[in-house]
């Protein structure tokens, strides 16, 4: 995935997002967290499912 890491952040604030590890000040992502992620937000149109947008929130197009 190539997301910012403030998209991230945003994300976990909001408990959206891959799932993550938080060790001392830094957030861990395993990689198999990240394509079970991946995986579970694939769809075969745009407009099938909405998109997580950056603030974390479902948008609709």
């Amino acid at each position: 995935m190539r997301l910012s890491p403030k998209t991230l952040a945003n994300w976990r604030n909001l408990g959206k997002g891959p799932a993550f590890y938080k060790i001392g000040a830094r957030c861990i992502y395993r990689r198999a967290d990240v394509v079970r992620f991946c995986r579970n937000r694939k769809s075969r149109s745009t407009s099938e499912y909405g998109t997580l947008g950056a603030n974390g929130g479902l948008n609709h197009g």
